[in-house]
């Protein structure tokens, strides 16, 4: 279960969310610059609400009226960064058993991320696509109850890309991971989500609309 409901005002965006879900994979499209980002962040922790409730799966991450605000690295969440955030000093390996809670698992998340090919290789070697399969799995591997993507396919060759959306599906519903996925290319969001919100700027408030 998601429960969002939530306001969040800075000097360039004001967003105003209310989002209830049984759904266990959401899908996040938009216009750039919409806030998309900005609400993973609030999710995730390293943004806060200005009041409301963020709850997911009965955690309470963020409640506004009992002063509730569990740290981002309490809150059990993998988040694949647009801008991946990889550890250049590390290769592939490293980088992935970096965040490994489960050591054993690790071998399983490669061959999902098909990364056995360049599992020893610099992170600087890397091509676009390569680095973000890199980053699903060090997310993957941190063991998440809830796994934040943002736009985390586009790099990706096509046909590897709807192959390993495939398997990653299977993975998040065999483990039971929560997911919210963000993209522009919204056939891909339909493809991979059980729900698809659009997030829409209504005279200068941006809210959810399904």
């Amino acid at each position: 279960m998601i429960d969002l409901n939530f306001t969040y005002n800075n000097s360039s965006l004001k967003l105003a969310i209310c989002l209830q879900t049984k759904a266990e994979i959401l899908g996040f499209s938009g216009d750039s610059g919409i806030g998309k980002s900005t609400l993973f962040n609030i999710i995730s922790g390293l943004l806060v609400p200005d009041k409301g409730y963020i709850i997911i799966d009965d955690n309470i991450f963020y409640d506004s009226k009992s002063h509730t605000n569990v740290l981002p690295r309490s809150r059990k969440i993998g988040y694949v960064f647009q801008d991946l955030r990889l550890f250049p000093h590390l290769n592939v390996y490293q980088n992935i058993k970096y965040a490994s809670a489960i050591h054993q698992h690790i071998d399983e998340i490669i061959e999902l991320l098909e990364l056995d090919e360049v599992i020893q290789k610099d992170i600087a070697l890397l091509s676009g696509g390569e680095s973000q399969r890199v980053a699903i799995a060090r997310s993957l591997a941190s063991d998440p109850k809830i796994l934040l993507m943002d736009e985390s396919f586009n790099a990706i060759h096509l046909i590897q890309r709807k192959a390993i959306a495939r398997k990653l599906r299977n993975y998040i519903s065999q483990k039971n991971i929560t997911t919210l996925f963000i993209s522009h290319q919204r056939n891909e969001i339909k493809s991979f989500a059980d729900e698809v919100y659009a997030m829409q700027n209504i005279q200068g408030i941006v809210k959810m609309m399904r």
